[in-house]
């Protein structure tokens, strides 16, 4: 089974405003109604919405976005969203493969990143 992550718009209120940051708290709350407008538009009978959340919060962190599809891949969250310097993914039938535009040697170190986002956003996205 997957990690669910520690995402902001999973924890309550009295949590959030622990963080001190303002902005923040509203983006988080904002996240929260957005994802339970959503299940109210999927409502599946049956399904909480707390295992609805944690569901999406999942495929948020374990999926890679790769040929125009979204792919749920355990592991996905060790290299981020996007890279840099020249690696990208490719699907390879049933795998993925982190690929290279440039040469590089034997024990070389790639930089694979989340992009270019603020820690805010990397809390969103990614919970701590």
């Amino acid at each position: 089974m997957l990690p669910v992550p520690d995402a902001l718009y999973r924890w309550d209120d009295a949590a959030l405003l622990e963080l001190r940051w303002p902005p923040l708290v509203v983006a988080a709350c904002e996240n929260r109604e957005w994802l339970l407008s959503h299940y109210n538009e999927v409502l599946s009978p049956g399904v909480p919405p707390a295992a609805f959340v944690d569901a999406l919060a999942t495929v948020r962190t374990h999926s890679l976005s790769c040929d125009g599809s979204l792919h749920l891949v355990p592991g996905a969250e060790m290299f981020g969203r996007s890279t840099l310097g020249g690696v990208h993914l490719e699907s390879r039938g049933d795998s993925f493969a982190l690929c290279l535009s440039d040469v590089a040697e034997p024990n070389d170190e790639l930089g694979v990143a989340c992009g270019w986002r603020t820690n805010d956003e990397l809390l969103l996205e990614r919970g701590i």
